[in-house]
């Protein structure tokens, strides 16, 4: 597309244009007059109309000089061709080409007819600018017809009546009330995608506004206690990806809606693919859903044996039950990770005791405080030991007999060890008798591992540590000391060092270490040399044969086959590969082929076939497993990780380049799985690590971190670190010179002015919640540039680049690389700058390229994305450039074909724009490398500006993450600082409760506290929402954890003066509490937040009614991060 400039032509021609229909579909003939005389278009550039000109130019830059589009006088163009050149710049188009006016109204949609019957419809109609009705019109392609004048339609208008009408043909042959549904949630997902500004100009009679649907794509099981069966109950999900291609699954009914679904699903004799929640809600299901969900219909009618049989592994049993009918794929993206392996059945039981402030346990004594367990959130308190002795020995009754739970006012509590333990922790120890030294003798490793139960069940360091592994030196190891001669790959010296780190745990008697190299250093080289190594020991009979296991993500485990055969003479043996369309030849039943795997060398799988069958896994022994990507296990709390922690290996190697990636407990899981015990139980890390750097300054967090981070990497000769990480800068020698350019402008007049006000209107501003974000945003938009979206007109490219001190520094910088014939890559956040009219347009205009740069951001797929690579590093010699997101293109991507990367827009996390760097400055790289960062510098505030003050805060992060490898999250605090440099004003979240009285009303505290809870909430395992307005029923906000179970609601309240107490906390949150948990789920707290100094008596009397139910006041009511810690 070639995107043009507001220019008046200065000539006598004149460019015509009429429409003509031929099968239905318009095309636009264009031709150019010169004094009554067609022009014919061999002389249509020496007419200098800049109109004829770009008409010329668009169909060879397009390819579409072809004999049907444009003969010796006319240029045709079919209504399509037209319609995408118009898009976004209709005004500029309209003056050049000189067609008719454009017109400035909209349309209005109606309803006719009832949902329910075939005869349902929509009609609209034309109106104009002030909202009046045109009663005759005709539309004839991108021109409106009315009052004997023709008007050019905008895209976005011709676009929504095109969209209504294929709506109305939709409509008009549905034949069933869930097509007409998914036909109006079409309409009203086209809506939503029009721009603010257009989207005002249509407008509807509101019967369509009121209706909801949901649409869930996934689902996980619940499994609900029911006497010593289960009742099992599919809970509805939406799945989505993340920025970073992360998969996440969130509830999508309220509980209310979910209810109602529950019921009609367990009373319906067959599945509907749809379900009315109430007036006006539905809930739309796809087929593969539902083919899904009828198998867990199916079992939700079975007996007891078979619905345990089932929920013994979930995932196996739809995978068999529905084998021919969708593929492991659709089945993976229409199942939760979060399933419930044996629902309740599985709770974790966790003993607690709730101790006055102030006081200590002397000599072991516990306090005449409340005690007791807590059952997957629901509490049961003992008064004294003797009723704890009651239950306990009902428990201890009730396995001997075989019952799974034994019922405490209302509350099932599994009968098992678990249970037991928890209970025995308030009762002094006593001696095993001579009956129970036997039954312990008896049960030796591997009859407990058959005897368990099939989702398996392991010893978690949650609470405390259960399970930790000590270092005993091997007696058996391979001798050789030299690198395998079967290596072709000559290693380098870095690569050598790591091989040798490796050996030198085995033969300590480490269970396990973690490979977390720099991106680029070749870790799976590395851990191939130490695997050859044992394998060539297992030949030589000086260790025992076993399977070697390597687990990866989908994408990888090609490449780590051929890996080996690039780096292996012969390999690692017959492999077995236990994913994709392999893993049918080695399925039985709801289980796999043990033997077939066993005599296997090598043996391929994902963490998700690992868990689907990790009892399979669970009874082989493997030598050694490689978790490669091992931060896909850094929650604790899914199946995944307890899949995982489940395997019988003998050497266990995880490999990631990102140890941390958005908390610190993510470092404590990755290494709880490979060294049990090592940093205690996750709640002592996270009180040592995570919640104490809260209330604590810069300094004083290096050096708690620089501790952790000393006795991760540290080590001996007999004791070798249990971390192995380097960075490129301190290994590799080979490596061209890398050059950082900081190159400061300064901001032009309109620039400096656009800034300027900003600035102003910010300082003039009260501390409301959601001004520091939004200011912040504003400058940077402003500070790439005034007009970042460019929706002004402009004379030519230049002037629009003459607007902005980074795209004058830009271009400036790109005019050498193109003298050099050289490559570039562009990081520019935006995704407007993306699009083909947009910056790569500039670019090719401006350096006559053959064809537009190439882009990767978000909404490229990975398949597109790869080819983009391979073109742009196939092409070596000549000047090119690729535009890339930071998220997007900042990761898993070589692209050393290029040695200059310009970072046009800034993140607020170095380590972001480091990766984006590795992108070129890697191995393979032969050319020096230049990384340029242009700022936009204000001549009245140089050393204060945006720019300024994020390259300065950048620098002094990656100065700390190169100190610590082990930092804790920065963004938010980024911005706090960035807010108060720039603005020379402290983000409001520093208020006093004196300035909360005047500084905030009752909607901007409520967005205060929410902005602070989804800060912090990360770093205690939850997540902070805030309710839709419409359906709040009391409560503010929810906080949920990472399993997607409410654990909080919030009500906020905030009062104008000191004397002031907060009205109905109590009563809004008992109202609202009952629609966010039912009968079957655990309790949930109840949290009150106000700026009030004082609370009423009925306040106090609440608080002390119940453990769930608090309130933060007075100065805690500005520090709603004490909440979290209470939860936690």
């Amino acid at each position: 597309m070639i995107f043009g400039f507001k220019r008046k032509a200065k000539t006598t021609t004149k460019l015509l244009c009429h429409e003509q229909q031929q099968d239905g579909i318009y095309q636009f003939i264009f031709q150019l007059e010169s004094k009554n005389t067609i022009v014919p278009i061999q002389e249509w550039r020496n007419s200098n109309h800049p109109g004829a000109i770009w008409l010329l130019d668009y169909l060879h830059d397009n390819d579409l000089i072809q004999k049907d589009s444009l003969d010796n006088l006319t240029i045709r163009l079919y209504s399509e061709q037209l319609i995408e050149i118009l898009k976004g710049q209709e005004c500029y188009l309209q003056h050049l080409l000189e067609l008719p006016p454009l017109f400035d109204g909209g349309l209005h949609i109606e309803c006719q007819g009832l949902l329910a019957k075939d005869d349902y419809t929509l009609n609209y109609s034309w109106i104009d600018g002030n909202s009046r009705p045109i009663t005759v019109s005709e539309r004839r392609g991108i021109f409106l017809i009315f009052g004997n004048r023709k008007y050019l339609l905008s895209y976005f208008a011709w676009k929504f009546a095109e969209d209504i009408d294929a709506i109305r043909e939709k409509l008009h042959s549905s034949n069933s009330m869930h097509a007409r549904l998914e036909t109006l949630e079409n309409f009203k997902s086209i809506r939503s995608l029009l721009p603010e500004e257009e989207s005002r100009k249509f407008s509807d009679d509101g019967s369509i506004s009121n209706i909801k649907l949901y649409f869930a794509n996934a689902f996980r099981i619940d499994a609900i206690p029911e006497g010593n069966s289960f009742k099992i109950q599919p809970v509805l999900l939406k799945r989505h990806e993340t920025q970073n291609q992360d998969c996440v699954f969130e509830n999508i009914l309220p509980p209310v809606e979910q209810q109602r679904y529950n019921d009609q699903f367990s009373n319906s004799t067959k599945l509907q693919p749809y379900y009315t929640l109430g007036p006006g809600k539905y809930i739309l299901i796809n087929d593969q859903l539902n083919k899904a969900l009828s198998t867990v219909h199916k079992i939700q009618h079975s007996n007891d044996t078979e619905k345990l049989n089932f929920l013994k592994n979930p995932k196996a049993a739809l995978a068999d039950s529905l084998e021919g009918m969708i593929s492991d794929e659709e089945l993976n993206l229409i199942f939760s990770d979060r399933v419930t392996g044996i629902g309740e059945w599985n709770a974790k039981v966790i003993p607690w005791i709730q101790l006055p402030p102030g006081e200590w346990i002397p000599d072991g004594k516990f306090p005449n405080s409340p005690f007791g367990i807590d059952i997957a959130g629901k509490k049961i308190q003992f008064e004294t030991i003797t009723d704890l002795s009651v239950i306990l020995d009902k428990i201890k009754e009730a396995k001997k007999s075989g019952v799974l739970f034994v019922d405490h006012e209302g509350i099932n509590i599994p009968v098992n060890d678990r249970s037991i333990s928890a209970l025995e922790k308030f009762i002094p120890r006593q001696p095993l008798n001579n009956e129970d030294n036997k039954h312990n003798q008896a049960n030796s490793p591997d009859q407990d591992r058959i005897l368990q139960t099939p989702v398996m069940l392991v010893k978690e360091n949650l609470e405390y540590v259960e399970f930790h592994v000590v270092r005993i030196p091997r007696n058996r190891y391979p001798q050789s000391s030299k690198l395998p001669e079967t290596i072709r790959t000559e290693p380098k010296q870095h690569q050598v060092e790591a091989y040798k780190w490796l050996c030198a745990h085995y033969k300590a008697g480490s269970r396990g270490v973690l490979l977390a190299d720099d991106m680029g250093l070749g870790k799976t080289f590395q851990s191939l040399m130490f695997l050859e190594w044992l394998r060539e020991g297992m030949i030589k009979e000086e260790i025992c044969d076993k399977p070697l296991l390597i687990v990866a993500p989908t994408g990888l485990l090609k490449n780590w086959e051929a890996e080996v055969q690039k780096h292996l003479l012969n390999g690692l043996g017959n492999i077995a590969r236990v994913y994709g369309s392999d893993l049918k030849s080695l399925r039985t039943n709801n289980s796999l082929n043990v033997s077939k795997i066993k005599s296997a060398n090598l043996v391929l799988t994902t963490y998700d076939t690992l868990t689907r069958y990790q009892t399979s896994f669970g009874v082989i022994s493997f030598s050694t497993v490689v978790f490669d990507e091992i931060q896909k296990l850094k929650n604790p709390g899914t199946q995944n990780y307890s899949a995982a922690c489940s395997l019988n290996c003998d050497f266990w190697l995880g490999m990631t380049g990102t140890p941390v990636e958005n908390r610190l407990c993510d470092l404590w899981s990755i290494t709880d799985v490979l060294q049990p015990g090592m940093l205690g139980s996750i709640k002592e890390f996270s009180n040592k690590y995570e919640k104490c750097i809260l209330d604590i300054d810069e300094y004083e967090q290096q050096n708690i971190l620089k501790e952790l981070q000393d006795g991760l990497t540290k080590g001996s000769e007999a004791n070798p670190p249990f971390m192995l990480r380097r960075m490129k800068s301190s290994v590799l020698t080979g490596l061209p010179k890398k050059n950082v350019h900081i190159i400061p402008v300064e901001m032009p007049q309109k620039q400096a002015s656009t800034y300027s006000q900003i600035l102003n209107q910010v300082k003039n501003m009260e501390s409301k919640n959601g001004v520091m974000l939004k200011a912040i945003h504003q400058l940077r938009a402003c500070s790439l540039h005034p007009d970042y979206k460019r929706q002004d007109e402009y004379i030519n490219d230049n002037e629009y680049i003459g607007g902005s001190a980074r795209l004058k520094a830009c271009f400036e910088i790109l005019d050498k690389i193109y003298a050099k014939r050289e490559k570039v890559l562009i990081f520019i956040e935006y995704n407007e700058w993306h699009r083909h009219d947009f910056l790569c347009q500039i670019i090719k205009t401006k350096y006559k390229l053959d064809r537009l740069p190439m882009a990767i951001n978000g909404q490229i797929n990975s398949k597109t994305r790869q080819h983009i690579v391979d073109k742009f590093q196939e092409e070596r010699g000549k000047f090119d450039v690729m535009l890339l997101s930071p998220r997007a293109g900042g990761v898993g991507i070589t692209l050393t074909a290029a040695n200059h990367i310009i970072h046009l827009t800034r993140w607020w996390n170095p380590a972001v724009e480091d990766q984006a760097n590795d992108r070129i400055y890697r191995i393979g790289q032969e050319s020096d490398v230049h990384i340029y960062y242009p700022l936009a510098i204000h001549a009245e505030y140089e050393n204060s500006c945006f720019d300024y003050n994020l390259h300065q805060l950048l620098e002094k992060k990656r100065e700390v993450s190169q100190q610590v490898i082990i930092a804790p999250p920065m963004e938010q605090d980024a911005i706090d600082q960035l807010f108060a440099k720039t603005f020379n004003k402290s983000p409001h979240s520093k208020i006093s409760i004196n300035e909360s009285y005047y500084g905030f009303d009752g909607n901007s505290y409520e967005e205060f506290i929410l902005e602070k809870l989804q800060n912090k909430a990360p770093l205690f395992g939850f997540h902070a929402k805030a309710t839709k307005k419409s359906w709040d029923k009391g409560a503010d906000i929810i906080i949920e954890s990472d399993n997607g179970n409410i654990v909080a609601i919030v009500q906020c309240k905030h009062v104008s003066c000191s004397t002031k107490t907060p009205p109905d906390i109590p009563e809004d949150l008992d109202k609202a509490v009952k629609h966010y948990v039912s009968q079957n789920n655990p309790p949930i707290f109840k949290i009150g937040i106000t700026n009030a100094s004082k609370l009423r008596k009925f306040d106090t009397d609440w608080l002390r009614s119940s453990s769930f139910n608090q309130i933060l006041y007075a100065d805690q009511g500005l520090r709603p991060e004490l909440l979290l810690k209470l939860l936690s």
